[in-house]
């Protein structure tokens, strides 16, 4: 007993998770950042996952200074299997995803210490800063900037309504939390998976905090970042957005989110998608339609749909959807469209007044 006490009195409080890979200009800077924090109590773990810079060098050096930070190699496997890596080593109460070209403000851990014995929350989402400043997106600084907010289990606002994600660095997860409900990052996903992270980690919080603190400084740019290489307008996003959108149903289904809460889920999936396929040409539309056809199929038609209390505007569209067949030319109109966005505001407005 003696033995289990000291070794619980020996776990910190956070765990601080650091993925690396071919980042050797950024990295010194990240981990000082880190370092900096006016709260110690935490470990650091940094996972180079097959650099080939001098990535790897920095690391030990700062390994050598610091006895709170665990370095470990591996072959390149990818963010996703990195990150859960790191859970699997981590011995924190709390599990803090640091990318390893940002930083974290120097009060990060303190303030997220004091939230947690105020709160003791499954998880904790605060706010971020985009840098450098010339690469600033209003979109992002607004899902970037949270309100100060408790939530007691999970109501569907908690994803849908708040500035609560995207990017899982801007979060602290309790770790007994992920562990008991096998909670991961999705390593067959190539791209959003911390979007599926979030849809499958706050149903099951039983406490979520959101803090209007911005202790996370997000690097908007960089070449040769995963971020970077998928930017732009093509079918190439628009389908890995697809595929965002198939793994989250896929979670909800298996966890029965998806008869529960059908027209937050539904009405997200138009948000996500529907501006960009309809203004794509038609060819490139027809041939996503018809993917996103196969990945909704399984989960609606047209009875169900009718049923289903969601906007007329949003089931026109779905409608489309489900009527494409690849020897015709069908397509979202760009009346349908503009329809369902002036829609989608009114009802913002509404809810919010």
């Amino acid at each position: 007993m003696t033995d289990q006490n000291s070794q619980l009195q020996q776990q910190p409080t956070f765990s601080i998770i650091v993925p690396v890979y071919q980042v050797e200009d950024y990295l010194e800077e990240c981990l000082d950042s880190i370092l900096a924090q006016t709260f110690t109590d935490f470990e650091l773990v940094c996972i180079n996952d097959g650099s080939t810079d001098g990535s790897p060098a920095i690391l030990e050096r700062y390994a050598q200074a610091d006895s709170r930070m665990t370095v470990v190699h591996q072959t390149n496997a990818g963010l996703s299997a990195t990150r859960n890596r790191g859970i699997n080593l981590a011995t924190g109460h709390y599990l803090l995803f640091v990318d390893s070209d940002d930083l974290i403000s120097p009060e990060t851990c303190q303030i997220l210490a004091e939230t947690i014995t105020s709160h003791q929350p499954d998880i904790i989402t605060f706010g971020a800063n985009l840098f450098p400043p010339v690469s600033q997106n209003p979109y992002l600084i607004e899902m970037l900037s949270p309100r100060n907010a408790v939530y007691e289990g999970f109501t569907p606002q908690l994803l849908f309504r708040e500035n609560s994600q995207p990017f899982a660095c801007r979060s602290a997860f309790r770790a007994d939390f992920l562990s008991q409900n096998s909670i991961c990052f999705d390593q067959s996903l190539a791209y959003g998976e911390d979007a599926l992270f979030y849809f499958v980690a706050y149903p099951q919080s039983v406490k979520t905090v959101l803090l209007s603190d911005k202790l996370y400084n997000y690097r908007i740019s960089r070449t040769g970042s995963l971020m970077t290489s998928r930017e732009g307008t093509g079918t190439k996003r628009i389908n890995d957005h697809i595929e965002i959108v198939n793994r989250i149903l896929i979670a909800w289904q298996d966890k029965k989110y998806l008869d529960k809460y059908p027209e937050w889920l539904w009405e997200w999936v138009l948000e996500f998608l529907a501006y960009d396929i309809a203004t794509s040409s038609k060819t490139e539309q027809l041939e996503l339609l018809l993917r996103l056809q196969l990945v909704i199929e399984p989960y609606i038609d047209a009875s169900s749909l009718s049923k289903m209390p969601l906007m007329r505007s949003s089931q026109s569209i779905f409608r489309t959807i489900l009527s494409t067949k690849s020897s015709s030319q069908p397509h979202i109109s760009w009346f349908q469209l503009q329809r369902y966005r002036v829609a989608r505001r009114l009802k913002l407005v509404r809810e919010q007044s």
